[in-house]
């Protein structure tokens, strides 16, 4: 199972992946995006997934590898 996170040194804020789809993203209070489901596939398809990380225009989404 791939997972996925924001790398905090690279998001912007700009929140288009929150925008995008709120049910697998949030925005926090410090200004920057959050993962919140790490496993993704329970609230976005594969399709999605690859569309949340084209929309980030600072490249902070990212998979990690699968253990």
């Amino acid at each position: 199972m791939t997972r996925i996170y924001v790398d905090k040194t690279r998001c912007e804020g700009s929140q288009l992946c929150v925008g995008a789809y709120p049910q697998a993203f949030g925005f926090g209070d410090d200004g920057y995006a959050y993962v919140t489901d790490e496993e993704w596939s329970t609230t976005l398809s594969e399709d999605e997934l690859d569309t949340a990380i084209t929309l980030c225009p600072a490249d902070a989404i990212r998979r990690l590898p699968s253990p």
